[in-house]
């Protein structure tokens, strides 16, 4: 996702001519949402867990164009001693 958004830094150089001037879609960008927030809700309501750093870095775009949600090194279980969920997702 970094890369999508122009942040090259980290990147072996030459930038990969595919890389260059990429730029997604509107559409691609919205369905991207769109399944973020459906796998923030799948995690937090089955998993019963929080992300807790969701950012650029943490998005991953495979090669079909599906965003998925990356690096749970921050992530907390959505549950307190009781059992009760502490953060509640509307769907």
């Amino acid at each position: 996702m970094k890369y999508i958004v122009g942040n090259y830094e980290n990147i072996h150089q030459p930038i990969p001519a595919h890389l260059k001037g990429y730029k997604l879609l509107d559409i691609e960008i919205r369905y991207g949402l769109l399944q973020l927030g459906e796998g923030l809700a799948f995690l937090h309501s089955d998993v019963k867990l929080l992300h807790r750093n969701l950012c650029p870095e943490s998005i991953v775009i495979n090669i079909h164009g599906a965003w998925k949600i990356f690096g749970f090194d921050f992530c907390a279980l959505n549950q307190n001693s009781d059992g009760k969920q502490v953060w509640n997702f509307i769907k």
